[in-house]
């Protein structure tokens, strides 16, 4: 999915975070979702193995929130200039 020059992967959709201030990476489309059992529904809620790929022509500023314990992993790429 390509969102504002973005590409999330493994991610079936962006939902309005709550507080209106950026996205809530949702792993299956809403109406794919409300179709699982409870616990199912809540389980696609979180973005485990969700990325967000980009090409960057510079220093750039990403800023990423949580409800909960979270763990991020950045991944430079085949092609890290440093």
């Amino acid at each position: 999915m390509i969102h504002e020059n973005l590409e999330f992967h493994n991610v079936g959709e962006l939902k309005a975070a709550p507080d209106g201030r950026g996205w809530r990476l949702q792993r299956l489309p809403e109406h794919v979702r409300l179709a699982l059992n409870e616990g199912a529904q809540m389980r696609v809620l979180q973005p485990d193995n969700c990325e967000i790929r980009f090409t960057a022509d510079g220093s750039i500023r990403v800023t990423l929130s949580s409800e909960g314990q979270t763990r991020v992993t950045v991944f430079c790429g085949l092609f890290d200039s440093r």
